[in-house]
């Protein structure tokens, strides 16, 4: 039995795999994901590096003659291009295309560090790269609208809003525009002169213990390597009361300064349709369907704008990813007049519930019910005209 009389002779067989074809492919469509742009990586990466007090030439024998050294024997490396400025440079490093750009970073973050071993402290050098992926995962900007007090608003919408706006199924993050929280050490001059303290003495205390996690180096075993990570961070503004300008004074930093917890300062401020407003902006997870999160997070607007707008609270969608991307896709169904026969050219007609076609414009509608009719006082000219009529179609 040939090849060409299977199909022929198992036609149950045949059709069950076209069946199991149809469905995977079904299922495939189903969770392709849906992008306002694609997530693209680069094939460069970008070193900043900084040595204080070193003059260029230094920095240039130090830092980025080393580097050039390193990277050139990275697998993949097309060119490179260096700049110092003062005490401080970049070094740009291009790669040819298919190079997994993710493992060159990580390679590079490695050089950067056992190069900074070497260099005095104070010494920054930062590995860098192209990551478009925030804007793959760009998904609406709502405006929170209410009240006269920004502040008072941006705490409102911290406790109230985005908790419920981050709740959304495919949401990954949520920003909060407006004015940070932040805490506040203000110097009491009268109490600092009559301590003999300086104030210069009070920003050393605070610059020595307000510290980042650092990354210190790893302990290795035969099975495993641990990091060591150096966490410097105070636990909250009654640490800093507590902290000792130094050894041998008992003064506190409460003793001649006070020390608060509020509203940072803010360079931007919104306002729309005369009220001050608070953006919300909203990031999606990594392959969630940009179309059905942007319904989803208009449906949780509109609940919110239920709840909310008896107390002056209201809610605008100043971008929406998913519209857009529905917008190009029923743009992508208008004629193309060229190619219209020329018994039809001019007509509209619909080809995707929820799109009209209008000459060059698509505009959205709702799906028609029934059979359509044909306007008043014109009557089917051809059986064409007759199956366009019944299928929906419309006629200008």
């Amino acid at each position: 039995m040939s090849l060409y009389d299977i199909p022929i002779k198992r036609p149950v067989a045949t059709s069950m795999l076209f069946c199991a074809i149809l469905l995977l492919g079904i299922i495939g469509w189903k969770k392709i994901p849906v992008e306002l742009t694609p997530d693209l990586e680069g094939d460069k990466l970008y070193v900043n590096f900084s040595r204080p007090n070193s003059d260029p030439e230094v920095v240039e024998r130090e830092i980025l003659i080393p580097l050039e050294s390193k990277v050139s024997e990275l697998p993949g490396m097309k060119e490179s291009w260096g700049e110092i400025s003062g005490s401080s440079g970049s070094f740009n490093v291009s790669f040819e295309p298919g190079t997994d750009i993710k493992v060159r970073q990580l390679e590079l973050q490695r050089l950067a560090i056992e190069l900074r071993k070497n260099q005095p402290t104070g010494t920054a050098i930062r590995v860098d790269a192209q990551d478009l992926s925030l804007i793959s995962r760009f998904v609406m900007i709502i405006q929170v609208l209410g009240g006269e007090d920004n502040n008072a608003l941006r705490n409102f919408v911290d406790d109230k809003i985005q908790s419920r706006i981050a709740a959304v199924t495919g949401v990954g993050t949520v920003w909060v525009s407006g004015a940070p929280e932040e805490i506040t050490v203000e110097v009491n001059s009268n109490k600092s002169a009559a301590l003999g303290i300086s104030t210069g003495k009070v920003t050393e205390t605070l610059s020595r213990s307000v510290r980042r996690i650092n990354f210190l180096g790893g302990l290795e075993n035969n099975t495993q390597r641990i990091p060591v990570m150096l966490d410097g961070r105070p636990k909250g503004s009654h640490e800093l009361k507590e902290l000792r300008l130094s050894p041998d004074s008992p003064v506190l930093i409460r003793h001649l300064a006070d020390v608060s917890r509020g509203a940072g300062r803010t360079d931007m401020l919104f306002r729309i349709n005369s009220k001050p407003s608070v953006g919300i902006i909203v990031l999606k997870e990594e392959g969630a369907n940009l179309v059905e999160l942007g319904q989803e997070l208009r449906s949780r607007v509109n609940v919110l704008k239920r709840e909310f707008n008896p107390y002056g609270i209201d809610f605008i969608i100043g971008f929406d990813g998913a519209e857009t991307v529905d917008r190009q896709h029923c743009r992508g169904l208008q004629p193309d007049p060229r190619r219209e026969p020329p018994g039809i050219r001019g007509r509209t007609s619909s080809r995707r519930p929820g799109c009209v076609r209008t000459g060059f414009a698509a505009e959205p509608r709702e799906p028609m019910t029934g059979s359509s009719r044909l306007a008043p006082g014109r009557s089917p000219r051809s059986s064409r005209a007759r199956a366009a009529a019944c299928c929906g179609s419309r006629w200008a």
